[in-house]
């Protein structure tokens, strides 16, 4: 889609429609994909999508004049679109992690823990009520032609943009640059807020923020004349993303061992209330499950140690500082300036086409900021 050269400058509901519209389309032909059985990370980059987009529609809900009310309903609709993927996700993520440690020489007990819990995780996404890609798709389907028929198309079935005073409304650049403030304030206050591991909330908290800011960035770094740094930033922001997030797995799985560790002792608590003998030694099952917590609690010691190494309060700082100089030139590009100021700005003013969806390509290394 061509677009003119003053994109940023755009009124943000002009402007947001085609972004929408963009990302609606991206996140059809990932269901697509994924339906299809196209390769194993396409359910990933279908989730990716789908929360890219809706990421995009709470952001920039409260600029969306009258489709706000439209835009909050399909975005609470892609949320439970987006959760029956979760325990797969979740299950296939685990036995990935486990398949790994396994390969390595442990202690007999750990080894013995983690393929007992191994064995669980295959038994339980089994035997869960996973509902099919075609179904999830569908729903998707369903939420979006609702979406675009009371807002995103109204403009061009009636063949016109909607009445939007140019000089009153605010642009797309000076909109994108007060979201990315209150998203870059949030991820500094959580990061602030997180300094223990045993703050599993806070933990989880904090990689949200990160995910937000991320997939706010993404769609605007598309938008040319490009905003040197973006691709940097997204970079970064996906590093730290990374980390908490296999961090966030890691809770899980250890939570998933304590519920299967209280099952087992109140198994042999009730065998040994029927015993006329001692109460003896607890079962071999709930050693090995001890053993394995244990070991996933060294895990999630060690990542929770490298996170505060690479991103700890300064280093968020200095994050936080190439935010706000992003925040900065998509404002003055969405100034409204005098038509001989144009020369200024980049001649090309194409949405790009997206790269592959859930991986980002560092198509502007050049112009991104060292890390």
């Amino acid at each position: 889609m061509t677009r003119s050269h003053e994109t940023w400058r755009e009124p943000a509901i002009v402007a947001l429609r085609h972004v929408l519209r963009r990302l609606v389309r991206q996140t059809e032909k990932a269901g697509r994909s994924w339906s299809a059985g196209e390769g194993d990370e396409s359910l990933h980059d279908y989730r990716v999508c789908m929360r890219r987009l809706r990421s995009v529609l709470r952001a920039f809900a409260d600029d969306l004049v009258e489709g706000k009310p439209a835009a909050r309903k399909f975005a609470r609709r892609l949320g439970r679109a987006i959760r029956p993927t979760n325990a797969g996700r979740d299950a296939e993520v685990h036995v990935r992690w486990l398949d790994e440690r396994l390969a390595r020489a442990l202690p007999r007990g750990v080894e013995a823990g983690l393929r007992r819990l191994r064995d669980e995780l295959t038994e339980v996404t089994v035997d869960e009520d996973v509902p099919s890609p075609e179904s999830v798709v569908k729903r998707f389907h369903k939420a979006a032609s609702r979406f675009e028929h009371k807002w995103l198309d109204a403009p061009s079935k009636a063949g016109e943009s909607p009445p939007v005073d140019a000089v009153q409304s605010p642009t797309l650049g000076q909109v994108a640059a007060k979201r990315l403030a209150e998203l870059r304030q949030g991820l500094h206050r959580r990061v602030r807020m997180f300094t223990s591991v045993d703050q599993e909330d806070e933990a989880h908290q904090t990689r949200l923020a990160a995910k937000r800011l991320r997939y706010l960035l993404d769609p605007l770094q598309r938008i040319r004349p490009i905003v040197p740094g973006v691709a940097a930033v997204i970079q970064q922001l996906r590093r730290m993303q990374d980390l908490l997030g296999q961090l966030h797995d890691l809770q899980v799985l250890h939570d998933r061992i304590e519920k299967l560790l209280e099952r087992e002792a109140a198994k042999w608590g009730r065998e040994m209330l029927t015993r006329k003998a001692g109460i003896g030694r607890a079962p071999q099952s709930c050693r090995e499950l001890a053993a394995a917590g244990k070991y996933v609690q060294r895990s999630q010691q060690r990542l929770f140690k490298q996170y505060q190494r690479q991103w700890g309060e300064t280093r968020t700082s200095q994050l936080g500082g190439r935010v706000e100089r992003l925040e900065w030139l998509m404002r003055e590009r969405g100034s409204v300036r005098e038509a001989a100021d144009d020369a200024t700005l980049s001649e090309s003013a194409t949405i790009a086409d997206p790269t592959a969806e859930g991986r980002i390509a560092d198509a502007t290394g050049s112009q991104a900021d060292s890390i």
